[in-house]
């Protein structure tokens, strides 16, 4: 199993819950829900997507996560009416961890990359986001509230969403 993790991490099969299902001969759209109880909203989240909403920003999510996890997530937390657009690398087939990723997102929204803000946890898929051009980047201090902090070389980590205002 650690030869398959180090084998696909970084990839659209690494995300996959149907990979996963297959490779391990377990379901794992059914395993997801036996953890839902962790599932939880950042104590700023909604004061940040509120804050965002009265300055009329567009607020785009762009996750690796699997189809049915966003869902699931979407429906315990109740987020979705804040976000104009939900994108999963899935719905590409590419992860946003490569280039492609960013090229397309840019094409298909039209977006001016250096004029947008992009959060995420990982300094890997912030770098690649910067290489395609999106100017604002941040990374996350702590995005599991049952590990401990991490720091990045490249990006300022925040605690809070608030911070950004500040």
């Amino acid at each position: 199993l650690a030869s398959q993790y180090s084998k696909l991490s970084g990839t659209l099969d690494w995300y996959c819950y149907d990979h996963w299902s297959q490779l391990l001969d377990l379901d794992i759209h059914q395993l997801q829900h036996q953890s839902k109880h962790k599932v939880q909203i950042r104590s700023d989240s909604l004061g940040f997507l509120n804050k965002l909403e009265c300055l009329n920003k567009p607020i785009i999510m762009l996750t690796n996560a699997h189809r049915s996890g966003v869902a699931m997530k979407m429906q315990l937390t109740g987020l979705s009416p804040y976000f104009d657009k939900i994108i999963s690398s899935h719905d590409y087939q590419i992860a946003k961890e490569d280039l492609q990723f960013w090229q397309t997102i840019q094409q298909e929204l039209k977006l001016d990359f250096t004029r947008c803000l992009f959060i995420d946890d990982s300094e890997k898929i912030l770098k690649v986001a910067q290489q395609a051009g999106v100017a604002h980047l941040r990374g996350i201090k702590a995005p599991d509230s049952e590990k401990p902090a991490q720091t990045m070389q490249d990006f300022q980590v925040l605690n809070l969403f608030n911070e950004l205002f500040d």
